[in-house]
């Protein structure tokens, strides 16, 4: 299962965000059933950040949101977002 989020951050918290993306980008990947995470910033405005991720399947994926280093980010979307956050889970055909 592939997913892609879009996250527009307020520019007065894409520091923090960012430092809390890189310190949980490693323990991610070693998660059971994560195949693939990258985080990509987006070319014309810096405040929004792109994830590609790509997991074994929905259960994977949905223990992955549970981890304590996941909701330490998550739990400030209602603060640090300046759109909601936007996620596309693709399958291929």
């Amino acid at each position: 299962m592939n997913v892609i989020a879009k996250i527009v951050l307020k520019p007065e918290f894409q520091p923090e965000f960012e430092s809390r993306l890189r310190a949980l980008t490693p323990l991610t990947l070693t998660e059971d059933g994560c195949l693939r995470f990258e985080a990509y910033r987006d070319q014309d405005m810096s405040n929004v950040f792109w994830l590609v991720e790509e997991w074994r399947s929905e259960a994977d994926l949905e223990k992955h949101y549970k981890q304590a280093y996941v909701r330490a980010l998550i739990d400030h979307y209602d603060e640090w977002l300046q759109e909601p956050l936007s996620v596309t889970k693709l399958s291929p055909f």
